[in-house]
């Protein structure tokens, strides 16, 4: 990697950051036993993304039953008509794609692509710990089998829902096979999301090419050092939980059935009490200001500020440990703390970089898949405001479809806009490491389906929610929540197809100036 002056443009500093990289060997066997970081980011944003597809689809289904068992038009039951300690039982389903969001799509897709493309941004070659990110990878995908495993033994569901306010009250004989290959799984995700977030840390921190100081770096790049920072911070207390309630479970114990059991279990394990539930918008809002900035070839507006908006985003996410109230029933979700309701201030004005970055340059603008998703992302964000203003004035109660308000929002917040935005930077960077860019066609496709899809299925249950008599609706509002899930899950797939198919490409297209803005 060629040493240089500290850039002055968006466009400079593409070119310092992918301009000069290598071909590398594309053997099957290298791919699975490289240590280079793009090969064991991309495996892991790949591994990630299949996943999220999967559990797209699989939510798209579950959700035709859960917007009336939610309101006791349906008990909550079978899924596929077995018996309720089978594999396919409602909620063990729907357990299974609330955990699976955060800590099994999200998390692991933020990792694989900050581990891919933040090296590039700051000017270095390499991770600060290239093995250890390569642990991991094949540490998630161990997690990733057990907690698959976990819904399939046949002794009966975990007891865990992260996006639940409590755990269902039972005695040491809840601890099944199942639960504990759920919470084994849960132990080793985090266990590898705190390593790869330090190696993220260390990386920006040790390997930033000479004279780029840390107010400098790339947004992105800068999201993912708060990021990971606040991550290696906090999960431990997600670990020391998981431990705890193992053990609670494994002997018998009543330790998250007592009211300050009922704390420790909203601030140790679910997951709308603790930072990571905003914390994953943070990369998001970075990814956004570099697409548009990269798209535009110009410096964000604002300069360094930026940075420090992304900073106080960061610290914000932190008073979530410091609500007392840990129940559902809120307007704002994912937690509805005065403090933590701060955060938006700084994504205000972070949207307002973004746009006015964009309206500055238009003339300079080039379109492509990577600002489509980066709008997307916008535009859900944009969604997920105005249905907390609809909620306030419409008056969503406790029988009133909250349950289903709630968990809606905060699947928006936590997994479907950090799934949007992320891609949002993979396909813009990713194929750009090996001098390729994603297939236009497909990529604006799948951005296109990705957005409609995930607001479609947004919106049907949000109505759901709002509906006094939903007995009428429920039939129409669940086809069009399943519709919307389909689409969704196949936007997200073409956008990780045609990212792969770039970077796999036998006949590499060099990027020039005209062609991705370098």
């Amino acid at each position: 990697m060629t040493l240089t002056a500290s850039p002055t443009t968006s466009a400079a500093i593409d070119h310092a950051a992918f301009g000069d990289l290598a071909a590398h060997d594309a053997s099957v066997e290298t791919w699975f036993t490289s240590v280079d970081h793009r090969r064991v980011g991309r495996l892991l944003t790949g591994a990630a993304l299949l996943l999220g597809v999967a559990g797209t689809a699989v939510l798209a289904l579950v959700s035709q039953q859960f917007d009336r068992a939610t309101r006791g038009a349906l008990p909550v039951r079978d899924f596929l008509g077995a018996e309720s300690r089978t594999a396919f039982s409602f909620d063990r389903i729907w357990n299974l794609v609330h955990t699976a969001g955060p800590y099994f799509i999200v998390m692991p897709l933020f990792l694989g692509v900050a581990t891919a493309i933040v090296p590039a941004l700051i000017g270095g070659n390499r991770l600060a710990f290239p093995r250890l990110q390569a642990f991991v990878l094949w540490g998630y995908v161990v997690a990733a089998g057990m907690f698959i495993a976990s819904f399939v033994v046949g002794d009966g569901p975990p007891q865990l829902d992260v996006l639940s306010t409590s755990i269902a009250q039972t005695g040491g004989s809840a601890a099944n096979h199942a639960t504990n290959l759920l919470i084994g799984s849960l132990m080793i995700v985090t266990i590898v999301t705190i390593l790869g977030a330090l190696n993220l840390v260390l990386t920006v921190v040790t390997q930033r090419r000479m004279g780029l100081r840390l107010s400098d770096v790339r947004p992105f790049a800068f999201a993912s050092l708060v990021t990971g920072g606040i991550l290696a911070l906090a999960s431990p207390v997600f670990l020391a939980g998981l431990l705890l309630l193992e053990l609670d479970q494994h002997f018998g114990g009543t330790l998250f059935g007592s009211e300050g059991g009922a704390r420790l279990w909203a601030h140790m394990i679910w997951l709308n009490g603790r930072p990571e539930a905003l914390l994953l918008l943070l990369p998001v809002i970075g990814a956004i200001v570099d697409v548009v900035a990269s798209r535009v070839s110009a410096n964000p507006l604002g300069g360094r500020s930026v940075n420090s908006l992304l900073g106080l985003f960061g610290a914000l996410t932190l008073t979530a440990w410091a609500s007392d109230s840990w129940k559902l029933n809120h307007m704002v979700q994912p937690n509805s703390t005065w403090q933590s309701s701060l955060i938006g201030i700084p994504l205000g004005l972070l949207a307002l970089v973004a746009l006015g970055t964009l309206g500055q340059n238009a003339k300079n603008l080039k379109v492509d898949a990577s600002l489509l998703f980066a709008v997307a992302a916008l535009l859900l964000i944009v969604l997920g405001v105005l249905n907390i203003v609809v909620a306030a004035i419409r008056g969503v109660t406790e029988g009133n479809g909250l349950a289903l308000w709630s968990i809606d929002q905060s699947l928006l917040v936590v997994v479907i806009i950090p799934i949007v935005g992320l891609l949002a930077a993979a396909v813009e960077f990713m194929p750009r490491l090996d001098d390729r860019r994603a297939h236009l066609g497909a990529a604006s496709l799948g951005g296109l389906a990705t957005l409609a899809g995930f607001a479609i299925y947004f919106l049907a249950l949000a109505t759901s929610a709002y509906r006094d008599d939903f007995t009428k609706s429920a039939t129409a509002l669940s086809a069009i929540a399943l519709l919307g899930g389909l689409v969704a899950a196949a936007g997200v797939a073409l956008a990780g197809l045609s990212i792969a198919g770039a970077v796999l490409s036998r006949d590499p297209k060099t990027a020039t100036g005209s062609e991705a803005g370098l």
